[in-house]
């Protein structure tokens, strides 16, 4: 199976957390960009999503996204935002997709850190991106792209039991 740079954007894929911060997200979804220049791709977040943690979820509607070449299909990609900017991109696949979802980050970005080797856990940060990689077998896999300054900000005044990781990387939780 050939495995494409997806996340490149036509640039040659180098393993390298270098090309996270240069695209800052996934495909032509950028975090820290305002949400409105997917105004036609997206639209408001139901079934308990719409707001989580001061967060608004937008769902992408846009089918060409939720493809990455033949070997990925992404179930549903929804958009965390505050203050009209894209703070978080999240990604829903299925074990098989998510497989080589996480081969092609690792092309891209190199094998990234796996704190716990049991759990199919894996983190990438630049200094602007932090990606999240996470696959249970009975939720399937969860990508999370996040803007660190955005996360941040989000978090500042949340309660700690809201963090997932060390206090200074915390993520919103998946939605």
């Amino acid at each position: 199976m050939m495995i494409l740079p997806f996340f490149t954007k036509g640039q040659p894929a180098h393993a390298s957390i270098k090309v996270l911060e240069k695209n800052h997200g996934f495909k032509e979804i950028t975090v820290g960009s305002d949400i409105t220049v997917l105004s036609n791709k997206i639209e408001p977040a139901q079934n308990g999503h719409e707001t989580l943690q001061g967060i608004k979820y937008f769902q992408v509607t846009d089918t060409a996204l939720l493809k990455l070449g033949k070997e990925v299909k992404i179930n549903k990609i929804l958009l965390g935002v505050y203050n009209q900017k894209i703070a978080y991109i999240h990604l829903y696949l299925d074990e098989q997709n998510g497989d080589n979802l996480l081969a092609a980050l690792k092309n891209d970005y190199g094998s990234g850190l796996r704190p716990t080797p049991k759990i199919k856990r894996y983190h990438w940060k630049s200094s602007h991106v932090m990606l999240r990689f996470n696959a249970t077998t009975n939720n399937g896999t969860t990508v999370v792209f996040a803007d660190r300054d955005l996360n941040k900000t989000v978090f500042a005044s949340q309660p700690k039991d809201l963090y997932d990781e060390h206090e200074e990387e915390y993520l919103t939780k998946v939605p």
